[in-house]
């Protein structure tokens, strides 16, 4: 099956053959619009002066094409982007200087940027002309959109003749990566399905003795760190008379709990067809190109399971957060919200695709602590029990 990034892919190389084909059918009949009128000039006002433009401007074509070349070849190129990291709506700036060491001004200078659904840009086209010894510089806005590894490239750095026909390439290229840092998404601590990770992460291996408690804070209770009871903790952990001073339910965060680890796992297998974004919901994601509604899937998943690490950490639990990166599993180890900033940035750039080596870092999902899936793809395709699972695809948490 072709996947939907391809056929955009084609549709886009389709239009920039068209534009040129356009271009060079405009360059051409305006050159022989002006053989014409060379023509016309020669029989109706001075022949001399009319055979004189015509021998010149069929022979024009030949000077164009040599100046063009050794233009061409005195030409340097130096490119530099303000930064390689950087947060959505952040402008980068990429700086292109052409120098040009030949004692001829250059034709058109052309360049095109490769569309990226992770970066707009104000316009995908520029042309630029360069004085004799002399260079300019050329300045290209750009704004991250949506968060990932964007790749930063020219599909084509050509000089046109000086009459537009014939294009050269530079020989000069430019490709550049920049990590856009995925926000950390808002997650309610009352999604059902942190309830149920939060379940499976503390009552592994849970003995059913009560822990002794060895130390006293003021005011008589238990030297334990508390929060707010959540449906589905053990009941045992309940510090009652803390609960009725305080009119609710409170829990001990004893050592067992607090050394709890929930494993977060960054599915890194896309598998979705442009026949299956179009199920995506509205309400999720608006109307987009194919393109763009496979990028902001991936967005999600990255900055929900964010999100779903901030939660489980306020809640005292120590997270594994595991994602692929270049054909190898990585893992970044979190215990408090101060590492986050560290986790944002070892994510931006996690790998995506259909040809994953080993989709997870586990044959089964371990057994101390619970298992949390973030996945870009429906439910069904995980292929394990037991583990909890968010899918980007339709925007939902459940418990397998």
């Amino acid at each position: 099956m072709e996947s939907a990034d391809g056929k955009v892919s084609d549709k886009r190389t389709t239009k920039r053959k068209k534009e040129k084909i356009n271009t060079k059918r405009e360059a051409i009949i305006g050159y022989l619009s002006t053989l014409f009128l060379s023509v016309i000039f020669a029989l109706y006002c001075s022949w001399r002066v009319g055979v004189f433009l015509l021998l010149f401007l069929l022979f024009a074509p030949l000077l164009s094409l040599f100046l063009t070349y050794c233009i061409r070849r005195k030409l340097s190129f130096d490119f530099q982007l303000s930064k390689v990291e950087s947060y959505k709506g952040e402008e980068v700036l990429l700086t292109v200087m052409v120098k040009n060491s030949f004692p001829f001004p250059t034709p058109g200078i052309w360049f095109r940027l490769k569309e990226c659904p992770w970066i707009q840009y104000a316009q995908l086209s520029y042309e630029m002309y360069v004085l004799p010894f002399s260079s300019e510089v050329l300045e290209i806005p750009m704004v991250p959109v949506i968060a990932g590894e964007a790749q930063i490239e020219f599909s084509s750095i050509e000089v046109r003749d000086f009459f537009s026909v014939f294009p050269m390439g530079c020989g000069a290229k430019f490709s550049a990566k920049v990590s856009i840092l995925p926000e950390i998404y808002e997650v309610s601590a009352e999604e059902e399905y942190l309830r149920q990770t939060y379940i499976l992460a503390t009552t592994s291996g849970d003995s059913d003795e009560t822990l002794e408690v060895s130390s006293r804070q003021m005011g008589g209770f238990p030297g334990y760190d508390h929060r707010e009871y959540i449906p589905g903790d053990p009941i045992k952990r309940i510090n009652w008379k803390l609960s009725a001073r305080r009119d609710g339910l409170f829990v001990r965060l004893d050592d067992e709990v607090s050394a709890s680890t929930v494993y977060v796992v960054l599915d890194p297998f896309y598998g979705n067809s442009e026949k299956s974004l179009s199920w995506l919901p509205r309400d999720l994601y608006s109307v987009a190109t194919p393109e763009i509604l496979s990028a902001k899937v991936k967005e999600n998943a990255m900055e929900v399971s964010l999100g779903i690490v901030r939660a489980l950490l306020i809640h005292h639990l120590r997270v594994v957060y595991c994602y692929y990166k270049e054909g190898l599993w990585e893992q970044v180890f979190v215990e408090q919200p101060g590492m986050l900033l560290q986790l944002q940035q070892a994510i931006a750039g996690a790998t995506f695709g259909q040809e994953i080596g080993q989709r997870f870092p586990f044959e089964e999902p371990t057994d101390q602590g619970g298992t949390l899936i973030c996945t870009t793809n429906p439910v069904g395709e995980i292929p394990f029990r037991n583990v909890v699972v968010y899918s980007a695809f339709d925007g939902k948490g459940r418990m397998l």
